[in-house]
């Protein structure tokens, strides 16, 4: 392995429903992939395939351990660009990497660009292991990881399309606009709603506060309702 192909390189809390980091059938001796890098346990190398979609980054991992590591990509990762010009992507399936001693594996990772202005990556193109993404993006892509339910036969472009929603605020009408199969996109465009809706400022009216006696001006804040996700490694 050559040294100069690695790429060494928070989590943090998030508004929304609370959402576990490791899916339930996962095992927990799994550590995160940010957090091994950060211990040193791990040797990463992340770049593009040339599309912005579907398969289009690939992962080198190699375990730096004398022993056996377990480690775990998340959905709803968001990889970081090393081009400020090129969209990050959001990872939508968990990648789970049992490795011995310091194996080496490669990975292709399923996700989606989520900066609908900047360039799509290219085969050149080479990612940080960045973050988790924020709370809608991240509420998105843990329902897209559910590969056991319906929604895995969403198409790859009707997906690019529900993060762009979110991440660019596109018309929600785009994700049944560019597909055929529109019963099927409409599944996911009533979730994206749903996401968008869960998320809205909440009105609440303050006391009358009145600079004159003549004033009746009413004062308004906004306050979004929330719970905190919290991750465990």
């Amino acid at each position: 392995m050559r040294k100069s192909s690695w790429l060494l390189t928070v989590i943090g809390s998030a508004f929304v429903v609370t959402v576990a980091a490791k899916p339930i059938t996962a095992p927990t001796k799994f550590v995160s992939v940010e957090k091994a890098l950060k211990d040193g346990a791990i040797h990463l190398d992340i770049h593009g395939n040339g599309g912005y979609s579907g398969n289009c980054l690939s992962m080198a991992i190699a375990n730096a351990l004398n022993d056996s590591g377990y480690y775990w990509l998340e959905a709803g990762r968001r990889l970081h660009s090393n081009d400020s010009n090129t969209q990050d992507i959001l990872v939508t399936k968990d990648v789970f990497i049992p490795l011995t001693a310091k194996e080496e594996k490669h990975f292709f990772l399923f996700g989606f660009c989520c900066q609908k202005h900047k360039h799509a990556p290219g085969v050149k193109s080479t990612y940080t292991v960045g973050s988790m993404t924020s709370y809608r993006l991240l509420a998105l892509a843990q329902y897209l990881n559910n590969a056991g339910s319906q929604h895995a036969t969403f198409k790859v472009g009707v997906i690019q399309q529900a993060v762009w929603v979110i991440s660019d605020t596109i018309p929600i009408s785009n994700i049944t606009a560019f597909t055929s199969d529109t019963s099927n996109a409409a599944i996911l465009q009533q979730e994206v709603a749903k996401i968008n809706t869960m998320y809205q400022p909440v009105k609440h009216r303050r006391k009358h506060r009145r600079k004159e006696a003549t004033d009746n001006t009413e004062y308004v804040e906004y306050k979004r309702n929330h719970t905190v996700c919290q991750y465990t490694y």
